[in-house]
């Protein structure tokens, strides 16, 4: 819901604007209605709204002035101008300050619902934008934590918080978490390409109540155990966001708790998998496989033990592989969520790999180094779509294995990295025009999950995608 304030000194205009935003705009949540306009500028600095609906000739404070001193103040609310004066000075000098729109009294109907759904879209663009750098900022706990809980508008005597993460296929109804939490004070942040976060100040655990919320919603939710404002709003979340890829280990729940890792479990899956390739045992390798992502669910294994498979396998085979000096570059967990669909997918990739390389060490692979370079020339010009390297190789008729193995022996780097390095460089070069979003080039180049995308541009140049381009 977008908060607003309406500012009128004639308290039927004030009504009239009103009940147009009740009756055309449910999205719009009035905050605050008054004919006093050093009242509304008051609650403007401190309550920082999302939208203000103001006439321009007010006595005292006019609503362009109201613009004016909201905006040196460093007040980012949108303001739309209603005024009974059909003159194109006032709709001039408004333009030029930077209102939304500028709408006649009395209001018309058509006219006043197509600004609002104007206006949603820049509201959404807008939020979308700020919610990832807020978000950014606390993960990487940048911001003090009474200082963030007055930011996020929470109170500051909050016994305990929890953090719910939502991921969604399609854009769920807006009162699916409205609904739950009623008047638990909370703060929902855009996170990314189908998804969110909330904070809620509960001392109760919501995870029974989130159950029976979602029926049959096209929604997957991860919560974190209740914490104190003192263990840190960064660890809440993180554990929130980890909880919701759950999704990727099992598709027919709809909701997960965070759980810490399983090491024994792993270590377990990491020796079966060691002895099967150690013997050459192809049938203990499948049956293993079939049978990892329910091993996965009843040991409440998560996506970071997905990332530690995959980095075993490939550990294993280049162990195996004569004179090989390699070192293997460790996926992380959104590196593996952003290449497959499902933990099923990925062990699928990752028996026909184990197989592969048991049949490279059998047969002669010189044939295949021919077509390598025209397989380099169609990664290039596809780095920004969704590669995975079993795919390419059939594509080229190459051994998944051998694939593997001359991407690092011609290029010096594995072939996530490879594609990698040129998602980030085209990353720059945009960056550097000064013409596109973060948001934008994140998409961009291929990367459908912003805050992975910083993690990676961060890791790889040592700054954000934000302070690159601001440079």
């Amino acid at each position: 819901m977008y908060r607003v304030v309406i500012v009128d000194d004639e308290p039927w205009s004030i009504k009239s604007v009103a009940n147009f935003l009740r009756g055309y705009a449910p999205h719009f949540q009035i905050v605050l209605e008054t004919t006093d306009p050093a009242e509304a500028l008051t609650y403007i600095l401190k309550e920082k709204p999302d939208v203000v609906f103001t006439d321009i000739r007010m006595p005292g404070i006019s609503g362009l002035e109201l613009l004016r001193r909201a905006r040196l103040a460093g007040c980012a609310s949108e303001f739309i101008m209603v005024s009974g004066f059909a003159d194109f000075s006032y709709a001039k000098e408004s333009i030029r300050s930077g209102v939304s729109d500028y709408l006649l009294k009395p209001l018309d109907r058509e006219e006043f619902g197509a600004a609002m759904v104007n206006l949603r879209r820049q509201l959404e663009r807008s939020r979308k934008v700020s919610d990832y750098h807020l978000i950014e900022r606390i993960l990487s706990r940048q911001i003090p934590e009474r200082e963030l809980l007055e930011m996020l508008r929470l109170p500051q005597d909050a016994p305990s918080l929890q953090a719910i993460a939502l991921k969604y296929e399609r854009q769920p109804s807006c009162t699916l978490l409205e609904g739950l939490l009623g008047a638990i004070p909370h703060r929902r942040l855009l996170a990314g390409s189908g998804r969110e976060v909330c904070l809620c100040c509960t001392g109760r655990d919501l995870y029974p109540q989130l159950s029976q919320q979602f029926g049959e919603e096209p929604v997957y939710a991860g919560i974190s155990p209740l914490f104190s404002p003192q263990e840190g709003i960064a660890r809440g979340l993180k554990r929130a966001l980890a909880a919701a890829d759950g999704s990727f280990i099992d598709k027919e729940r709809k909701i997960f708790r965070y759980s810490p890792q399983n090491l024994p479990a792993m270590r377990q899956v990491c020796a079966r998998l060691r002895q099967a390739l150690e013997e050459k045992n192809r049938r203990a390798l499948e049956e293993l496989f079939l049978s990892m992502p329910q091993v996965f669910r009843e040991n409440h294994l998560t996506c970071t033990q997905a990332a530690v498979l995959y980095h075993e396998v490939l550990l294993c085979i280049l162990e195996r592989r004569e004179g090989a000096q390699e070192e293997v570059e460790p996926e992380d967990r959104e590196a593996i969520l952003s290449a497959y669909d499902s933990l099923e997918e990925l062990c699928e990739y990752l028996l026909e790999l184990c197989l592969s390389s048991i049949r490279a060490r059998e047969e002669n692979p010189a044939a295949a180094s021919g077509i390598f370079s025209d397989l380099l020339d169609y990664v290039r010009g596809h780095y920004d779509e969704r590669l995975k390297l079993k795919d390419l190789a059939a594509r080229f008729y190459i051994n998944p294995s051998y694939c593997s193995e001359m991407f690092r022996k011609h290029t010096g780097t594995s072939f996530p990295d490879y594609v990698t390095t040129l998602r980030l460089e085209k990353a720059c070069e945009l960056l550097r025009t000064g013409k596109y979003s973060v948001a934008n080039v994140c998409d961009i180049v291929g990367y459908g999950d912003y805050f992975y995308f910083n993690r990676v541009f961060k890791k790889r140049f040592g700054v954000t995608p934000s302070q690159y381009k601001a440079r």
